[in-house]
Parts: C-alpha cells; structure tokens; sequence
C-alpha cells in the first residue's frame, strides 16, 4: 500500500511539473511575440516569431498529453486563446503545404 501512495505521490508530482511546463512555454510565447513585435528589423521579428510559434505548437503536444485539473486546464486553453491572434501561421509552411 505504501508503493501505491508513493506512486500516486509521483504522478502528481509528474502533472504538477507538466502544468508547470506548459504556462512557462505559453509565457514565452508572449515573450517572444513581444520581443517580435519591438524589432526593427523584419528578419529578426520574424525570427522571434517562429519561436513563439515553437512555444505554442509544444504547449499544445503536451497540454493534449496530460491529466490536469479542470481549472489548470482552462487556465492554459484562456492562454492559447489570447496567443491564437498574436502568433499568425507560419507564411512558408502554409505556402508550402
């Protein structure tokens, strides 16, 4: 019974860090999109760009992977959301598909 407990100790642990992880990448999205936005020049915004989108397409790999508590993931999604119009699709990869 102890192994159990120490398990079920672990896994939240594990999703408490995930949950941890995922705000983080979402937080550095914005910070990208920010710095992105504050650039004078065009390839270095663009740069900055591609990785608030790098942020966000890991926050959704992992936010579909987890077991979060319906408030943490509802915190996360209102992120997305607010992310959704500030980080546009990559011109290239949509020209190319």
């Amino acid at each position: 019974m102890k192994n159990l407990s120490q398990f079920e100790e672990l896994r939240r642990d594990q999703e408490a860090l995930r949950y941890q992880f995922i705000s983080t990448e979402l937080d550095l999205a914005f910070t990208f999109v920010g710095i992105s936005r504050s650039a004078d020049d065009h390839e270095r915004s663009e740069r900055n760009l591609n990785h608030a989108r790098r942020a966000v397409e890991t926050a959704k790999k992992y936010l579909g992977e987890t077991n979060l508590t319906a408030s943490q993931r509802q915190e996360l999604v209102e992120k997305l959301q607010k992310l959704e119009p500030l980080v546009p699709p990559d011109r290239q990869s949509s020209q190319a598909e």
